[in-house]
C-alpha cells in the first residue's frame, strides 16, 4: 500500500466560507506549479476551519518536492517554481494577508510574508564621473541635447550629447567600440544592481578592436610584468572584467 506525506498550505485570515472559488484556483495551479512532481502529488481537500489546501506526496518523493519548494522561495531552481512562489505571495499581498506552507508534523516548510513583506530599499539617484564603453549605434535628435546610443553586449547606454559633440561622434557609427568619459547618473534598485538613468558625455577616444589574443601577446612582450606567468591570460581578464578575480 503506498505511503503518504501531508503538505498543508495554510492562507491566514480566510476560511472555506469566506475564500472564493476563483481565487483558490488560482492558489492551487501556483501551488501546483511550486510544487511539481505532477505523478507524485495529489491535491485532497480544503481543511475546515481556516483555508488550509492539503495535499499528499508519495512519500519516497516528499523530500525532493520540499527542496523544491524551499529553494524556490530563495529564488534558486526551476523557473516554473520561482514564478509560482512569487506568484503566490503576490496574490497574498493582494488579499491583505500572508501564508505559510507545513509538512504532515506541523514543521514550517516555508512561509509566504504576503502582506508583511518589507519594502524593497532604493537609493539615488546620483552623480558619478565616469566612463562606458560600446558600440555608436544611434544618433539621434533635433533639440540642443542629442540622444546617443552605445550597445556593449547586449545592453544598451542612451546618452546625451551636445550638437557639437555628436558631429564628433557621427564619424564613429556602427565602427570601432568607443570610450565616452562624463557624468552618469545611477540609481540602485531593490535587488542592488545599479540602474544607468542618463550620461552626459564629455569627451570620448576610440578604442582599438584587435583581437583579445592579439593584446595579450602586446602585453606579455612588455619586459618584467606577470602576464608572462600566468597560464590562462583570457581567463585572467574575463575575471578581472567581472570584477571576481585580481590584476596581475
Amino acid at each position: 500500500m503506498p505511503r503518504y506525506r501531508t503538505i498543508r498550505f495554510k492562507i491566514q485570515d480566510f476560511t472555506p466560507h469566506t475564500l472564493p472559488m476563483a481565487r483558490l484556483a488560482e492558489y492551487l495551479a501556483d501551488f501546483a506549479a511550486l510544487l511539481g512532481n505532477e505523478q507524485a502529488v495529489h491535491f485532497r481537500r480544503v481543511a475546515d476551519g481556516s483555508a488550509e489546501l492539503i495535499s499528499e506526496v508519495d512519500e519516497p518523493e516528499f523530500a525532493v518536492v520540499r527542496r523544491r519548494a524551499q529553494d524556490a522561495a530563495k529564488g534558486f531552481g526551476p523557473p516554473e517554481a520561482i514564478r509560482a512562489y512569487r506568484g503566490i505571495n503576490a496574490k497574498l499581498k493582494q488579499d491583505g494577508t500572508s501564508g505559510q506552507v507545513q509538512a504532515d508534523r506541523g514543521a514550517r516548510i516555508l512561509r509566504f510574508p504576503g502582506v508583511h513583506a518589507e519594502e524593497p530599499v532604493t537609493f539615488g539617484p546620483f552623480n558619478q564621473q565616469g566612463a562606458l564603453d560600446g558600440v555608436l549605434i544611434k544618433i539621434g535628435g533635433k533639440d540642443e541635447t542629442i540622444p546617443v546610443h552605445l550597445e556593449d553586449e547586449g545592453r544598451n547606454y542612451i546618452c546625451n550629447a551636445t550638437r557639437e559633440m555628436a558631429k564628433k561622434l557621427a564619424p564613429y557609427l556602427f565602427g570601432n567600440p568607443i570610450r565616452v568619459h562624463g557624468t552618469g547618473r545611477w540609481t540602485r534598485d531593490a535587488n542592488g544592481s545599479w540602474v544607468l538613468v542618463g550620461f552626459n558625455i564629455a569627451n570620448f577616444e576610440p578604442l582599438n578592436n584587435d583581437p583579445l589574443p592579439v593584446v595579450v601577446e602586446r602585453l606579455r612582450e612588455i619586459p618584467n610584468n606577470e602576464w608572462q606567468k600566468v597560464d590562462d591570460p583570457l581567463g585572467e581578464l574575463k575575471r578581472i572584467r567581472k570584477g571576481n578575480g585580481k590584476a596581475v
